[in-house]
C-alpha cells in the first residue's frame, strides 16, 4: 500500500483526551434542532389547514409577529 492507516482520536486541542459524551451530546443537539424544525413546519401547515391562521390574522398583528411568536414559543419549549 502506498500509505499507512492508523486509528487516532481527533480533538480540538493537542493534549485533550477524546470525549465520546461531548460528541454524542453535540450530535443529539443538532438532531433535536432538525426534528424541532420539522415539527414546527408541520404544525404550521396543520394549523393553516384547520383554519387557525385565518382566525389569528383577524387580530391586529402582522404575519411576522405571528410567525415570530410561534418560533419563540417553540424555542422556549425546546
Amino acid at each position: 500500500m502506498p500509505y499507512t492507516v492508523t486509528t487516532e482520536a481527533v480533538t480540538s486541542q493537542t493534549n485533550v483526551p477524546y470525549n465520546g459524551y461531548a460528541h454524542s451530546f453535540a450530535g443529539m443537539g443538532a438532531q433535536f434542532i432538525l426534528f424541532a424544525a420539522i415539527d414546527l413546519g408541520i404544525g404550521i401547515l396543520l394549523e393553516r389547514q384547520r383554519g387557525l391562521w385565518k382566525r389569528l390574522r383577524s387580530a391586529p398583528l402582522s404575519r411576522f409577529w405571528l410567525l415570530a411568536g410561534k418560533a419563540l414559543s417553540s424555542a422556549i419549549i425546546g
